[in-house]
């Protein structure tokens, strides 16, 4: 089972090389962000099987980063839905770049929720962002009910805000 931990100031170089091998914009995938804000919004980090995962929020109502790293993803994100499942909490990723959601789609088809989450965005960045289709953000979920792991077979259409 995947072990987070609080992420440390020593934890720079190696969530640094994850984060510069995806390549991805927006604040919420940089090491300062993570370090300064994991007292606040609890982050935690674990590394496994050559992936980052990335979780934070308060006890039973976490928010996952996309597991980063070379490897299975599905494996990958199949961990994180364990985890969830031994602990007792709804799985659910934030902060999906667009890339990654089509490989989810793709990789989990018909059982993800996605809706789009602009809304972490201050006004005058969200315009730029839509010139970016990279930085657009999703929030990825099993449907209500993962918590039991009951699973859809039909497809979920994509839900815009």
């Amino acid at each position: 089972m995947l072990q987070f931990r609080p992420i440390a100031l020593s934890d720079r170089d190696m969530v640094q090389g994850y984060l510069r091998e995806k390549d991805i914009p927006g604040d919420q995938y940089s090491f300062g962000n993570l370090f300064i804000w994991r007292n606040v919004y609890h982050a935690e980090i674990c590394e496994e099987e050559g992936f980052l995962y990335v979780k934070s929020g308060p006890p039973g109502d976490y928010d996952f980063m996309c597991p980063m790293g070379s490897g299975d993803l599905k494996a990958a994100v199949n961990k994180l839905r364990e985890w969830c499942r031994e602990n007792g909490c709804h799985f659910r990723m934030r902060w999906v770049p667009a890339n990654e959601k089509a490989l989810l789609e793709t990789l989990f088809p018909g059982m993800l929720q996605i809706t789009s989450d602009r809304d972490h965005a201050a006004p005058k960045r969200k315009a730029a962002l839509s010139s970016r289709p990279s930085a657009i953000f999703t929030t990825c979920a099993f449907p209500a009910g993962a918590a039991v792991w009951t699973e859809r077979s039909s497809p979920i259409p994509w839900e815009s805000r």
